[in-house]
C-alpha cells in the first residue's frame, strides 16, 4: 500500500494534503516519504512515530550502545544504503533473519532491493531519515564509502 493511501486512512493527512503531494511528487521526482517530510506536511519525528505505530515496528531513536558487526556492513553496499537511507544493525545467527532501520517501510522497491542483498527474512525497524544518513555515514567503514580506498587484499 502506498504510503499516502496509508497516511489519510489512519487520518494523518487530508484528501487535499494528497493531491498537493502528487503534484510536489510530480513537480520534484521525489518518493511519497520525501514529498510529506520535504513540504513539511509531517515532520520526520511525526511520520517515523506513525509509521511505527501503523506496522507494528520498533522506533529506533538512537543507535548508542549497538554494535554492528563488520561482515553486516559487506552484505548492503554502502551506496544502496545512503539511497535506500537503510542501515542493516544485526543478523539472527539461527533464522538468517536480519534486523534493518529504514525510513519508509511503505516503498516495494527498497523492500526488494533489501531482499536482493540480504535475503527474504528481514525485521524491520523504524527511524527518521536525517538520523539514519548520519549513523550510515559513521557507522560505515570508509573504506567501503569509498570503493578507491579499498585494497586488492580487502576485496578478496
Amino acid at each position: 500500500m502506498e504510503l499516502l493511501d496509508i497516511l489519510l486512512d489512519h487520518s494523518k493527512i487530508t484528501e487535499t494534503n494528497v493531491r498537493l503531494l502528487k503534484f510536489y511528487m510530480e513537480k520534484w521526482d521525489c518518493s511519497p516519504y520525501e514529498a510529506v517530510v520535504d513540504s513539511n506536511i509531517l515532520s520526520e519525528q511525526l511520520l517515523a512515530n506513525t509509521l511505527s505505530a501503523i506496522f507494528k515496528k520498533p522506533r529506533v531513536f538512537s543507535l548508542e550502545g549497538v554494535e554492528i558487526e563488520s561482515f553486516i556492513y559487506k552484505k548492503l553496499p554502502y551506496r544502496f544504503a545512503r539511497e535506500w537511507n537503510t542501515l542493516p544493525l544485526s543478523q539472527n545467527r539461527e533464522t538468517g533473519t536480519y534486523r534493518v532501520l529504514l525510513s519508509d517501510p511503505t516503498n516495494d522497491e527498497i523492500l526488494n532491493g533489501l531482499s536482493g542483498y540480504l535475503g527474504e527474512g528481514i525485521d524491520i525497524s523504524i527511524g527518521e531519515r536525517t538520523f539514519l544518513a548520519t549513523s550510515i555515514d559513521e557507522r560505515y567503514p570508509i573504506s567501503l564509502q569509498v570503493p578507491s580506498l579499498v585494497s586488492e587484499n580487502d576485496v578478496n
